[in-house]
Formats: structure tokens, sequence, C-alpha cells
């Protein structure tokens, strides 16, 4: 099979390593007509830089993102930047007649993901964010069963996800100063870093969230500066948050986030009961899916049963190893969410509704926002975006 180049400009390599991973092994498991290269890589620490650049093949470096972008051999943007970087190079990308994948959160707040979404839209260039999650079997198992009603009509969600970045977790009040705890980069904390994760994947399994109420705490107030060790700065994010939530169809749920517990690595929990059967999926094992139907012919049978979810009955293991225990997890799931973005590319056509677009990026902010806001006034917020 001929396949066309096509060049792809990295804006951040934190992340960006796993999505160089995921463009560079995208072919040998989807036929596409696009054979991605690494063309240039930005990014401000020549140290790391170069050595990055040079592993992965990429032909330029840039310290300025508008020279990345500038270059004619970059055709998409792929930012995984601090959210700070997100809403001008995306949009200058975009006007430039570049596609656009940007990691999450998409921006620090529902007003900038908004103007991403608005200026973007407007190109007609095609736009995705970067929620992986979504590109699991099991989790998109469990959207089926979900908009199927074999769950029935569903009553309640328990959402979870305690995460940590060291071994001890951010409760280690000498992990530094980072851009995580800085409002003016990464916009709110926890629930912009992994929240953000766990909301979109509500929407996508169960439907829109119409109204909120949150609480949060910091406890780590203050940390070493980057710089200088020997000073602190302020840390102006939460921490910690908890809500409650409601959907429009009527169901309720609840929400804990947080980077500080020391004993998970990436429990990324969800509980889904209905009124004929519930669902269970961690994410610290990615290709299970617990589930439960009711039946009444056996009562004394009844309970959850594991799926594994790896066979070819399941979506996208035909693209790789059906039938093995652990053949799907982190890695394959960049590698089928890149590659369904390239297919939209291809097509001219929205990443909706299995990827999500910009939008969808748009409504994850707004209900971060709110969730925050309300922690403030002590109410319920309603959930009301903007139009498409």
């Amino acid at each position: 099979m001929t396949r066309k180049e096509i060049g792809i400009g990295l804006l951040g390599y934190v992340i960006g390593k796993v999505h160089t991973h995921a463009w560079l092994n995208l072919t040998q498991f989807y036929p596409t007509t696009y054979s991605p290269r690494l063309a240039a890589v930005c990014g401000r620490n020549e140290k790391t830089l170069k050595p990055f650049a040079e592993h992965y093949g990429s032909e330029k470096t840039y310290s300025d993102w508008k020279d990345l972008i500038k270059d004619p051999q970059v055709e998409i943007l792929d930012n995984c930047a601090p959210p700070d970087l997100h809403l001008e190079p995306c949009i200058l990308a975009a006007e430039s007649g570049k596609s656009v994948i940007c990691e999450k959160p998409l921006a620090r707040t529902a007003s900038e993901a908004y103007e991403m979404y608005r200026q973007t839209e407007k190109t007609g260039q095609v736009h995705m964010t970067g929620f992986n999650k979504r590109f699991l079997p099991s989790t998109m198992y469990a959207r089926e069963l979900v908009r199927s009603g074999r769950l029935g009509k569903i009553t309640h969600v328990v959402a979870t996800f305690y995460n940590i970045e060291t071994g001890e977790g951010y409760s280690n009040p000498n992990i530094p100063l980072t851009w995580s705890f800085r409002s003016e980069i990464g916009g709110h904390g926890a629930i912009n870093e992994l929240g953000s994760h766990v909301i979109d994947l509500l929407r996508f399994i169960i439907g829109e969230i119409s109204s909120v109420c949150g609480a949060t705490q910091t406890f780590v107030k203050e940390r070493p500066l980057p710089e200088n060790n020997s000073s602190k700065g302020t840390v102006d994010v939460e921490d910690l948050v908890v809500g409650c939530f409601r959907f429009a169809d009527g169901a309720i749920g609840n929400l804990s986030v947080s980077w500080l517990p020391v004993a998970t690595r990436d429990y990324l929990v969800l509980e889904v009961y209905g009124t004929k059967g519930s669902l269970r999926f961690n994410f610290e094992r990615p290709a299970e899916l617990e589930v439960y139907i009711h039946d009444d012919r056996d009562f004394a049978m009844n309970g959850y049963k594991t799926i594994l979810c790896t066979s070819k009955a399941h979506p996208l293991m035909q693209r790789f190893w059906p039938d093995q225990g652990t053949s799907y997890g982190f890695e394959q799931s960049f590698i089928s969410e890149l590659a369904h973005f390239l297919n939209s590319v291809e097509k001219s056509e929205s990443v909706e509704p299995l990827g999500a677009s910009f939008y969808d990026g748009y409504i994850t902010a707004l209900i971060n926002d709110e969730l925050i806001a309300s922690a403030r006034d002590g109410n319920w917020h309603e959930v009301t975006p903007k139009g498409k």
C-alpha cells in the first residue's frame, strides 16, 4: 500500500512522547492513506529537546511555537504543551490551514475553550481534543450497553479519579511549584488535569450533565520554587474536588478527583447503575469491564461478571491482538485515538461522535468551571453551553 507522508508538528514532548510513539506506530495497525512522520518538535529546553528529536527522527526543532506553525512541512499541529499554550497556537495553526489535535484540558477556562472551538471551526480544519480514554474497547462497550438500554434507565453514577504523578503523589510538599499548581498556566488544578477525563467519559457513556455542585480543598498550600528551592510560592489551585451532578435525563451522580492519594496509580473508576443492570470500570485494568444484567430466573447466581474486552467482538480489537488478555491498554488507546483523528483528516470530516471535538473540550471545561464556581459560593450551578 502506497501512503502519502504527512508532517506532524509536535508542541511539547512530555505526554508528547506518548503521542509520538502512537504516530510512528499507527500504520502498523490501521490502513491509512497517510503515513505520519515527525516533521518538527518545539520545546523550551534545548538540552532535552535535541535528544528527543534525534531519538524519534524529527528533522527540525524549534524554540518558538510560531516558527513551528510557519513550517510548511508541518501539516498537523499536535499540541501537547501546558494549557496556557493551547489557545493561540491552535487557532493560528487552523488559520494556517493545518488540522489540530490538542491535549486535554482543552484550555484553562471555558471561555478560552469556546474561543478555540469557534475560531478553529470557522477555518473548516479538523480539530480534536485528546481524550484518549474514549478509545478503549471497555469504555466503548460501556457506552454501547448504556445507550442501547441494556442497563435500563440510568439512575446513579459514581465517578472517581485518584492519580499520582510521582511515587508519593502530590501530597509530598517538597514537589516543586510546577505549572500544574499555578492557575495562570493550568487554569484549575486536579479537576482540569484529571477530572477532565472523568467528565468527558461521563458525557461519552451516559449523556449530558445539566447541573453541578462542588467543594474543593488545597492541602499543600506552598511549594518550593523550581528555580530556587530555598524559596516557596503559593499553590492557587485545588488538590481535591468532590461534587454532585444531575444528568439531563434525570440520573444523578457523585464525583471525587484528587492527585494526592499515595495508594493509587491511575484509579479512574466509573460505576453506572440502571434499573436493569450495572457496570463498573477501572482504568488500572483498562481491558476489563464488570457488567451485571439482572436475571430473575436464578437470583442466587446474580452478580457482576468480568468481561475481558479483547475479543474481536469488541470495538477496535480487530486491529490489534484479539483474545490476548493484556493486549490493549494505555499506549493502544493513543494509537486508536490518533488513527481516528487521521481518518477524519483524510475525509475532511468531524471527529464526532466517537472522538472529542473542540466543542466537547469546551463542554468539559464549562463543567469544570461550574464545579469550581459552585465550590466558592456553595450553590448548585446550571451547565448552560453556548451553541455550536
